[in-house]
């Protein structure tokens, strides 16, 4: 996680694993992109990628360029 240009390191504890599952089977997504999702879900923060895999209705996704502006 970036902010004000520092970084932090974030994860997931073991019981949210039944939600990175529940993301794979719901939008059909790899474990990574299931990972990142869960963890933008749990911190309330929005994904920044160019990755369409994110494309999604409900998902909060932002690229690189939306964060600089």
């Amino acid at each position: 996680m970036f902010f004000n240009g520092l970084i932090e390191q974030i994860s997931l504890d073991p019981h949210d694993f039944v939600d990175i599952i529940s993301n794979i089977e719901k939008y059909e997504l790899d474990f990574d992109d299931a990972y990142q999702l869960t963890i933008s879900q749990k911190y309330e923060m929005a994904i920044v990628t160019f990755d369409k895999d994110f494309n999604i209705e409900g998902i909060d996704r932002m690229t690189p360029g939306d964060i600089i502006e």
